[in-house]
């Protein structure tokens, strides 16, 4: 049975890879489209591209791009495919322009290409299933678009959704993308053996049971186990009662937090701690206790008036440090 990953550069977990910072030359610009008014620029043979002076510790086979979300893979990544018979579709080669990562040199760069996602359609997403809400396409470029805040919610849970969709593999294609965009892709298990059998850097594939799965590293693909386990959830791997002793130590907090908001409603038996915690010393904890007791009433577990009165006062507090009313995305990441 074929297996299924979303696949990315790790750049966002792996400290020290060089990420392009934008792209100076070869994105075309035909002006915004006449039906939706979004921006058609896109990228049209081969790049030059600008890389901040931050310090780098390797030249990766997959590299982060900020100037527009491309996939862009090294010489090494390009043979390793090819030689386990995984077709890619190449869009151009990639020139650095501006200064070199420190502790790097321009001169020991491989060669580096961008992967053209329109070329590796192969697939099709059930949105609904996906959790994507309100999906449109524009007749006249195909952009796609959704209620954001409610795919956001609807995406990340709990319990988390998965990434349905109908692959079709007569399409030839290891390395696809799906009507979810272009610059959005996914694998089959051949590409993650071949990783390993490479040992290429810097490559991210979760399971696309996992969802999103913006919390995890992704899969050990070079490590000693095999084949590789990755969780489905966050919180999997400990019980309630041990993610909420662990709000006490600092450094595990958010990882604990985060993993008690998966749980849900499963999390109800912990509101009677997380309300003595509302008397702690420790301000951090005091927080993180209503903020969890906030997130907790909005899936519906009942919090009683002590609790009910400590997420009302963490959302006035948290709106006035922001200014504003807080989008999904900060409230998720606000501990």
């Amino acid at each position: 049975m074929t297996r299924f990953y979303s696949f990315s550069d790790n750049s966002s977990h792996n400290r020290g890879m060089p990420v392009i910072y934008k792209i100076a030359e070869g994105m075309i610009d035909p002006g915004p489209c006449p039906r939706c008014g979004i921006d058609g620029r896109e990228p049209s043979g081969d790049l030059k591209v600008v890389l901040p002076k931050q310090r780098g510790k390797a030249w990766p086979d997959a590299m982060a791009c900020g100037g527009y979300p491309l996939l862009v893979v090294s010489e090494r990544f390009v043979k390793a495919m090819q030689e386990c018979g995984i077709r890619l579709e190449l869009g151009g080669k990639i020139t650095f322009t501006g200064p070199c990562p420190r502790g790097l040199s321009l001169d020991e760069a491989p060669q580096y290409f961008w992967v053209d996602g329109r070329r590796h359609f192969a697939g099709r997403m059930d949105f609904e299933a996906s959790g994507y809400v309100d999906v449109r396409f524009c007749e006249e470029c195909g952009y796609r678009s959704d209620n954001v805040a409610e795919t956001h919610r609807r995406r990340e849970g709990p319990p988390p959704l998965p990434y349905v969709f109908e692959y079709d593999a007569s399409r030839g294609h290891d390395l696809f993308t799906t009507d979810l965009s272009p610059t959005a892709f996914f694998a089959t298990d051949r590409v993650l053996e071949c990783a390993r059998k490479h040992r290429l850097i810097n490559l991210r594939f979760t399971p696309v049971e996992a969802g999103d799965a913006s919390w995890s590293k992704g899969i050990d693909y070079l490590g000693k186990r095999w084949p590789p386990y990755h969780p489905l959830r966050r919180s999997e791997g400990r019980t309630l009662e041990e993610w909420v002793a662990l709000l006490r130590k600092p450094k595990k907090r958010y990882e604990a937090k985060c993993a008690i908001l998966d749980l849900g409603p499963e999390a109800a038996p912990a509101v009677p701690t997380l309300i003595s915690m509302l008397e702690d010393e420790d301000l951090g904890l005091r927080r993180t206790a209503a903020r969890l007791l906030k997130g907790l009433g909005k899936m519906g577990v009942p919090l009683g008036p002590k609790g009910q009165a400590a997420a009302r006062e963490f959302e006035e507090w948290f709106q006035q440090t922001l200014g504003r009313p807080a989008t999904p995305a900060e409230e998720e990441h606000n501990s």
